[in-house]
């Protein structure tokens, strides 16, 4: 009997290739939708992180409040004896908006939550029309930039969880040199850092966005139209 063996393959991914393709995936977006949504989708993404960087305090917070109601009113409905007197509660343990250490983690899904929504809203304001080349390279440049700006926020949040949890994340951070592989599962992915790597790169996608605008803005003016 012939026993076939198969070799592991192990796949080695530079840093830049891990968010590369999500960034070429935000210029294809932006091509499909032209510049009009794309160019309302950076401010909008740009807001998202104000919002969310300015209520970072309050939001764990406020979801706890919002759960505690809700299991409440949920023990109101179950409650077979439909008595006006409350049943007596036990304490229950620190729950797991209460654990500082899952801080980032909530703030990562309330900051994707804000840029579905302002990307439901650039789709819904947006209006496509006769763009041409020149809408159609806008919305790749704006698209690529607000993709880029997202991925720079959620490293954010990514290395915050992972300096907080002392690194037991899939994804940990190697402050090493050189730098260490991190070994998963058929990926080698060597050297990710405790910085965000992306800060250099969101440089260049504001800027370019900012001069998108402004290019956009002279071309439409009263002056440039004569």
């Amino acid at each position: 009997m012939n026993h076939i063996i198969f070799a592991q393959v192990v796949w080695t991914v530079q840093q830049w290739q891990l968010f590369a393709p999500i960034i070429v995936l935000g210029g294809l977006v932006g091509w499909r939708r032209g510049w009009r949504e794309m160019a309302i989708f950076v401010v909008a993404v740009v807001f998202a992180i104000f919002v969310a960087n300015g209520l970072r305090p309050n939001i764990p917070p406020i979801l706890e409040r919002l759960t505690n109601v809700g299991k409440q009113f949920g023990n109101a409905l179950t409650d077979p004896s439909n008595s006006p007197v409350p049943r007596p509660v036990s304490p229950e343990p620190p729950g797991w908006l209460q654990d500082p250490t899952n801080e980032p983690l909530i703030m990562l899904g309330f900051f994707l939550f804000l840029v579905l929504a302002g990307y439901s809203i650039s789709k819904a304001l947006g209006t496509r029309g006769n763009l041409g080349l020149f809408g159609l390279l806008g919305g790749v440049i704006f698209g690529a930039s607000a993709f880029t700006i997202v991925l720079w926020q959620l490293l954010s949040y990514w290395l915050d969880l992972n300096r907080l949890k002392s690194g037991n994340l899939p994804f940990k951070g190697v402050a090493s040199t050189p730098p260490v592989s991190v070994n998963l599962p058929g990926v080698q992915v060597p050297g990710l850092p405790t910085t965000n790597i992306l800060d250099s790169w969101v440089f260049w996608a504001v800027g370019a966005a900012v001069l998108g605008i402004l290019v956009i803005a002279l071309r439409r003016s009263p002056t440039a139209a004569k």
